[in-house]
C-alpha cells in the first residue's frame, strides 16, 4: 500500500504542482501576489507624458509604494539614507517626449526612458525640496528592468529550483517505492 501511495505522489501530484505553479506564473497569480502588477502601472503612468490624469508620484500608502520600494531597495545601486523614511517615489520632468495625434481622440506618445526616478523624504508638492531630501534612484527604464528581474529570479526559483528539488524527490519516491536498492539486490541473490 505504501509502495502504491509514493508512485501515485510520484506520477500524479508532483506534476501537478509543477503544472500548477508554471499556470499561475503564466495567468500573473504571482505578480498580483507580490504587487509587481501595481508597479507594472506606476510604470505605465511614468511612461505617459500626455494623457490626462496620470499620477506621476506613488505616496507611502499607496497600493503601488511597498512593493516598489521592495524592488528599488533590490534592484538600484543607490544607497538610501537608513534613519530617514521616504514619503514620496515621483517621475522627473520628462526629458525628451513626443505626441502624434491619431484621431478620434486617440494618441501615440513616447517618453524617454531616461527620464529619472526619485525617492523624495519630504511631502511633495506643496513643499520645496532641497538635494539633501531626495535620490535619484535610477529611471524609467530601470524600473522596467527591475519589473523583469524580480520575475526573472521568481521564475529561476520556481522553475529551476523548485523543479530540480522535485526531480530529486520524485527520482526517490520511485525509488523508495521500488524497496530500494540494497533490498533488490538481496532478494536477488536469495
Amino acid at each position: 500500500m505504501k509502495a502504491r501511495f509514493l508512485k501515485f505522489v510520484a506520477a500524479i501530484i508532483i506534476p501537478l504542482i509543477v503544472l500548477s505553479f508554471v499556470i499561475s506564473m503564466r495567468v500573473g497569480c504571482w505578480d498580483r501576489f507580490f504587487g509587481l502588477d501595481k508597479v507594472e502601472k506606476v510604470a505605465e503612468n511614468f511612461e505617459s507624458s500626455y494623457k490626462p490624469n496620470v499620477s506621476h508620484t506613488v505616496r507611502v500608502g499607496d497600493p503601488a509604494w511597498n512593493p516598489l520600494m521592495r524592488l528599488i531597495s533590490k534592484y538600484s545601486n543607490v544607497d538610501l539614507p537608513k534613519d530617514r523614511e521616504p514619503r514620496v517615489l515621483a517621475r522627473f520632468v520628462a526629458v525628451l517626449s513626443g505626441k502624434t495625434d491619431l484621431g478620434q481622440g486617440k494618441i501615440a506618445e513616447w517618453t524617454a526612458p531616461s527620464t529619472p526616478i526619485v525617492v523624495i523624504y519630504r511631502d511633495w508638492p506643496g513643499q520645496n525640496v532641497s538635494t539633501q531630501d531626495y535620490r535619484i534612484v535610477g529611471t524609467i527604464s530601470d524600473l522596467r528592468t527591475w519589473i523583469n528581474r524580480s520575475k526573472d529570479d521568481f521564475r529561476f526559483i520556481i522553475q529551476d529550483i523548485l523543479l530540480a528539488i522535485l526531480s530529486i524527490a520524485f527520482g526517490l519516491l520511485i525509488w523508495v517505492s521500488e524497496g530500494g536498492r540494497g533490498n533488490r539486490n538481496k532478494q536477488t541473490t536469495r
